[in-house]
């Protein structure tokens, strides 16, 4: 029998409530936001434990990466001591939506990063291992890549966690995908002046991305 796609009926399912696992992915955003900046950064909204990206958070948190504390309505999150003393090195294939924002991260690392698993990240909305070496060559890092490792630390101009760049103007491409397209807003924290072309593109996952982002910026 030959495969099918599947076929929705008109009306179907109006009056059904389906229960899925919350996304912690845009989580990751803020976390590595709160790396680059050397800030705490709150995050209200709960998530599944059980999903992929949770696991990627208990990684950060246990090999202190993040410190988070907390709170009656969500936790509060911190950069921990390993941002500044060692090399961070994962398998993106459980989590292929943070690859881009750990791009940026691994561009202000003073020991960079090493990441492997990256088949997944090529047939995401967009192919993000692309998506990733723009991102961190816009960062002004350096980029190796073979078939299924990435490796990237920041170049010799590159702006250091907490330590802003010059503005300068450039426009980087999203290909449609959400989650280059917030990446590319974490980048502008310490590159004023960079931003995405495709801004509205947020809106698949994370409508007031923009919003929240801007409150990081005091």
């Amino acid at each position: 029998e030959s495969q099918r796609l599947w076929e929705q009926a008109a009306g179907f399912g109006a009056d059904v409530s389906v229960r899925v696992l919350a996304d912690p992915s845009a989580a990751v955003f803020f976390a590595v936001a709160s790396i680059l900046l050397g800030q705490s950064v709150r995050v209200a909204r709960p998530w599944n434990s059980r999903h992929a990206d949770a696991e990627l958070l208990r990684h950060l948190r246990q090999e202190d990466w993040l410190t988070w504390i907390p709170q009656e309505a969500g936790v509060e999150i911190l950069p921990g001591p390993s941002a500044r003393s060692r090399s961070l090195v994962l398998d993106l294939d459980p989590a292929p939506d943070s690859g881009p924002a750990l791009a940026v991260l691994a561009a202000h690392l003073p020991h960079g990063a090493r990441f492997s698993g990256l088949s997944r990240l090529r047939i995401k909305e967009s192919d993000r291992v692309s998506a990733m070496l723009r991102l961190a060559e816009a960062c002004g890092a350096e980029v190796r890549l073979s078939e299924d490792e990435l490796s990237i630390r920041p170049g010799a101009d590159a702006p250091r966690l907490g330590q802003p760049a010059p503005r300068r103007a450039l426009r980087l491409a999203a290909e449609g995908d959400h989650r280059t397209a917030m990446a590319t807003g974490v980048a502008a924290l310490l590159h004023p002046g960079l931003e995405s072309d495709q801004p509205a593109c947020v809106a698949k996952s994370f409508p007031n991305f923009w919003e929240e982002l801007a409150c990081l910026r005091g």
